[in-house]
């Protein structure tokens, strides 16, 4: 999970608590946190992750996560030329996710 806010609400909290009551591994990184992209890195090793599920609050309520975890991504994959598609990638997807929600009153 990430976020700018240290506390989590609606879906994202959501999220955190199904994950605790069903016992999966989970990481919530906050954009004041000291060094993300080393805790990612710790949390991938120790729990053997194959696949990462990311998730966090929308970009139009939270500005700057979008930015967050690209940053966080392109220190954990070493690649500096990696920030500007997975950037790119993810405001796309963002976007396209929230005008399909406004579509059908979902969110």
């Amino acid at each position: 999970m990430f976020s700018i806010d240290p506390k989590l609400s609606g879906g994202s909290k959501r999220t955190i608590e199904f994950a605790h009551k069903h016992r999966k591994p989970h990481l919530h990184l906050r954009a004041g946190d000291a060094k993300p992209a080393d805790a990612l890195r710790a949390f991938v090793e120790q729990h053997g992750v194959k696949v990462l599920n990311v998730a966090g609050p929308r970009a139009s309520k939270e500005p700057g996560v979008v930015n967050f975890l690209a940053a966080v991504l392109d220190r954990v994959l070493g690649n500096t030329e990696s920030l500007g598609w997975i950037s790119s990638a993810l405001q796309s997807r963002l976007s396209g996710h929230e005008a399909q929600a406004g579509e059908t009153g979902g969110g």
